[in-house]
């Protein structure tokens, strides 16, 4: 999870960082009482999407937009994880990272894949 504490703090005002960290943990406490909205329809609005190219892991999204004399960011974070067969209640973080590129994310997804098949853990 330091990713998420990376992209949390990154050289904001208090005011966003507050405002991210909310975002986050009103996500997570979602999740654990079992709130969050499955993606089941392309038009459907969601909290949790399938990866497209390997269902088993799934995806948590986040955007924060930031704007500041030099111009507009748009800041996303993803956080990849799976729901074990055997503990179905259980959100087992596998990966987490700020979008940067199409590429860098797949990158970020097949690591998410190596985690969730060998059981290592991310950093």
């Amino acid at each position: 999870m330091d990713r998420l504490k990376e992209f949390i703090g990154c050289g904001h005002t208090d005011i966003e960082i507050a405002s991210r960290r909310a975002a986050i943990r009103r996500s997570l406490k979602r999740a654990v009482k079992g709130e969050l909205v499955m993606k089941t329809k392309p038009e459907r609005w969601h909290d949790v999407a399938p990866i497209s190219t390997n269902p088993q892991l799934l995806e948590l999204r986040w955007r924060h937009h930031t704007v500041t004399p030099e111009g507009a960011t748009d800041h996303q974070v993803r956080l990849y994880f799976d729901e074990p067969r055997d503990e179905p209640t259980i959100m087992r973080g596998l990966n987490a990272h700020e979008k940067v590129s199409i590429e860098d994310q797949q990158q970020q997804i097949h690591l998410a894949e190596r985690v969730r098949v060998e059981g290592t853990e991310f950093a």
